[in-house]
């Protein structure tokens, strides 16, 4: 298996990666004023990810490596998103994270 293949998740796997994904979305779409009650609900929802990986023990696989740095480059675009939560910069780091989430999802 080469780094870029994805791993085979399944169904449940990627419906916690869209169930964050969506929530997001939401983030992105809320008034600044109240997507702090979002955030973490969103940290709850990228543990939740991190523990399936780990509980799972890719470690083997060879996209481990790979999609650890996804999750926390979204755990990371979700610390900046806390901290400019009504600046300018929100709907930036809601795409990174989308599109980390979407890749990690497979």
């Amino acid at each position: 298996m080469s780094d870029d293949a994805p791993v085979r998740h399944p169904p449940s796997f990627k419906r916690l990666c869209d169930d964050a994904i969506q929530r997001f979305r939401e983030l992105a779409a809320a008034e600044p004023m109240k997507r702090g009650h979002l955030i973490p609900v969103l940290r709850g929802e990228l543990a939740q990810i991190d523990d399936w990986i780990e509980e799972r023990d890719i470690r083997s696989t060879a996209t481990f490596a790979r999609e650890q740095a996804l999750l926390v480059n979204a755990w990371s675009a979700l610390q900046s998103i806390d901290m400019d939560r009504g600046g300018p910069h929100v709907r930036r780091y809601v795409d990174r994270a989308i599109a980390d989430l979407e890749q990690v999802a497979g």
